[in-house]
């Protein structure tokens, strides 16, 4: 579901009756059908559903005051719950989704059909400053809000309350003025006098049966299952099954109209399937007008902290689009300086697509941060030493994660970013203590090692955020349980290096390797060309790697009712490849061999994402990024550690990183703006084409460091280090 800020124009669609009437061109392309419009409709959500979509959130914000419903039974109080009422809404069921604008509020909701895991008719309680008003009708509808599985669904529930009758046919005109037979003049008639409600649950019914539910095919259920089987039977509601003689459809003989608790057994048989009932002239009710059978019913539709925010992106960014709807707000003064930004150029871009382009702007700051401190904390850590360097880089992250947890606007979110941009120095300071606990001989393995550690936690940190993200404890903030748990994990990672983590920078009288270490060749790969291929290199892969929640969320899965998740199981897939790959391949192979392998990974997976549309294909693009993640940086890093000296150790590798960062900083919105103004085809191919200019770079320069005289001794904190390290 998403937010619509520009109300539908009624005019941009094609007329029923004009469908109906003629031979469309094409069946795949051209405007959606209106099947049926209503203006001045209600729309009612129960106190306890806000909250579950966030885009409903601005539809709320202009509710009627709450206000307190018996669903119609005055002597049952105790049953009464708290609903919110908003007036005036515009109801559009169209053939490709369900639309809702309200004008006062200038924002509405999109709602896909496969999100609809029910819809009914629904009698409403007539006003209670109105006694001699006859009850209402309504269309009650169940909303699918996530799921991780399907067994685990969550839902909402709302209920529109339309004002306008069914468009009239032009069969029903053609018959009227032909006089035609009596039958069908009758069902003319019919269709003519269906209620408000009648007429919206029918369109809805048509449209849900243009969108078949996403059920599981090898589910044993699948040959009881229809297409459109979102019309069910619930306590309290009303279902057409047939007939049209009056404003209510027949109830089920035996039940009252109602399927209750007592004799629920005789609707729904232990497998929870419905039980076709028999009337007295033993026609099965759940047949047509004409005695046939009808549809048969069916279901609805940095650290491991660190990672936790990953696959949430979309879903945060949209969080705080919904809430914030000032145009003066922090959130909406950024996205105008992007949309000023989007009309540089002149081609005309979706709305949609801002999302990916905000979110490429805060990667793109976090990183640019990172470029101006990491050559900042590098010179701290040779001048007051690693330990007392990374538990300040640590209590920064601690400030960055508490301000997200108290995140409830969006200028608090961005100023959460900025420290944490600031303050993140784990990567090259683990590195850094890496090269003072190893030798030359076995800097590779180390390194590796250290990039398996970090690989675990993109293992487990992206899927861990996605399940918390979908746990709401404080409404304000969905995703404070996400926070909540990040700070809890690096409060206790930092305590630990506190009480554990040894000084492994070398003392200054040993800036020399007294013990016999001479390096007896100089090395062969300069820092700046390491800096160069390090800035070429992660130019278009963190575009590429930044993009990919966004495109999951809008190009492969538009329509999944939890992106979050399939973000989160992705990222997951990728890291879990990668520390498994870090932890046996990688550390065993040459630095350059790795680096090698890597590039021409990336570039692989950079052309198949251009093309993809299948769940396998997103899987194999996703294990050669994996690949790539496992490799290049860390063999990047390995290379650059043998051209540092001990007293500026620290210096060089953070001018790595920064160079890293730099690429970083650029690479997901120019990427992200390429991915918005060209199209996903275009962004990831002119991405790959870049990668090969890298792989031609690495091939062609870049040597294996040169053979060393080398003592295999080492101090004898190196074993505590490198254990605490990796913990």
């Amino acid at each position: 579901m998403e937010v619509l800020r520009e109300p539908p124009n009624v005019s941009t669609f094609v007329p029923l009756a004009e469908h109906q009437s003629t031979t469309p061109a094409s069946f795949y392309s051209g405007p959606p059908v209106l099947h049926y419009h209503s203006d001045r409709s209600k729309l009612i959500i129960a106190e306890g559903e806000i909250g579950k979509v966030l885009a409903f959130a601005p539809l709320i914000q202009h509710a009627n005051p709450p206000q307190s419903e018996s669903n119609g039974e005055s002597e049952h109080a105790e049953t009464a719950e708290t609903q919110r009422v908003v007036d005036n809404v515009d109801i559009f069921v169209t053939s490709d989704k369900l639309l809702l604008f309200s004008s006062a509020a200038a924002a509405g909701v999109a709602i896909p059909y496969p999100t609809i895991s029910l819809h009914a008719i629904q009698t409403l309680p007539a006003p209670s400053d109105s006694s001699d008003q006859a009850p209402g009708q309504g269309v009650y509808m169940q909303l699918i809000t996530s799921t991780d599985d399907e067994e685990d669904v969550e839902t909402m529930s709302i209920t529109l309350v339309p004002t306008a009758a069914a468009p009239q046919q032009p069969e029903q005109e053609s018959a009227t003025a032909d006089g035609g037979e009596d039958e069908d003049l009758a069902t003319n008639d019919n269709e003519a006098h269906q209620s408000p409600a009648q007429a919206l649950f029918n369109a809805l019914s048509n449209c849900s049966n243009l969108h078949p539910d996403p059920v599981n095919q090898d589910d044993d259920n699948d040959n009881d299952e229809g297409a459109g089987g979102s019309r069910l039977i619930q306590s309290g509601l009303a279902i057409p099954l047939g007939s049209s003689g009056s404003s209510l459809p027949p109830p089920l003989p035996g039940s009252g109209g109602w399927i209750t608790a007592e004799n629920m057994h005789e609707f729904i048989d232990e497998d929870g399937n419905f039980i076709e009932q028999d009337d007295e002239e033993g026609d099965a009710v759940a047949g047509d007008a004409e005695g046939g059978d009808a549809p048969p019913l069916g279901p609805g539709a940095g650290t491991i902290s660190f990672t936790f925010i990953l696959p949430l992106f979309p879903s945060l960014l949209s969080f705080y689009r919904t809430l914030e709807t000032s145009p003066t707000s922090a959130l909406n003064r950024v996205l105008g300086y992007l949309n000023a930004y989007k009309k540089t150029f002149s081609i005309p871009v979706n709305e949609k697509y801002d999302i990916v382009l905000l979110g490429g702007a805060l990667g793109s700051l976090f990183s640019l941060l990172q470029a101006v401190a990491s050559p900042i904390i590098g010179r701290a850590s040779d001048k007051y030493g690693r330990r007392t360097a990374l538990l300040w880089s640590m209590t920064g992250n601690i400030a960055s994660v508490a301000l997200w947890c108290v995140a409830v606007n969006f200028r608090t979110f961005l100023l959460s970013r900025v420290v944490g941009g600031l303050s993140e120095g784990n990567v090259q300071l683990a590195t850094a203590i890496a090269t003072d606990i190893s030798d030359e001989s076995q800097r590779g393995s180390t390194m590796a090692l250290v990039g398996a550690c970090f690989s675990i936690a993109f293992t487990f940190g992206p899927a861990l955020g996605a399940a918390l993200a979908n746990v709401t404890v404080v409404s304000a903030n969905p995703f404070a349980t996400a926070a909540g748990v990040s700070l809890s994990l690096i409060c206790v990672e930092t305590l630990y290096l506190y009480l554990y983590l040894p000084e492994t920078k070398p003392a200054a009288s040993r800036t020399k390797r007294a013990e016999g270490s001479v390096r007896n060749t100089p090395h062969t790969n300069r820092p700046s060309l390491l800096n160069l291929i390090h800035f070429l290199f992660l130019l278009p892969f963190s575009g590429v790697e930044f993009s990919l929640p966004f495109l999951i969320a809008t190009a492969l899965f538009p329509d999944h009712p939890s992106p979050s998740a399939v973000n989160g199981r992705v990222l997951g897939f990728i890291g879990l490849i990668a520390s498994l790959l870090q932890g046996s391949v990688v550390r065993r192979l040459p630095p350059l061999t790795v680096v090698k392998t890597g590039v021409v990974s990336c570039a692989a997976a950079m052309f198949m994402l251009a093309q993809i549309q299948s769940t396998p294909a997103l899987y194999a693009a996703a294990a050669l990024l994996a690949v790539t993640s496992a490799t290049v940086v860390t063999g990047l890093n390995s290379l650059g550690s043998f051209e540092a000296e001990e007293h500026n150790r620290g210096e060089l590798l953070g001018a790595l990183r920064s160079w890293g960062q730099l690429g970083r900083a650029l690479g997901p919105l120019v990427f992200c703006s390429l991915f918005w103004w060209a199209g996903r085809e275009a962004a990831y191919t002119i991405g790959g084409s870049c990668m090969l200019g890298v792989v031609a770079l690495t091939f062609g320069l870049l040597q294996s460091p040169a053979p060393a005289l080398i003592n295999l001794a080492k101090p004898k904190l190196n074993g505590h280090a490198k254990e605490t390290l990796l913990i």
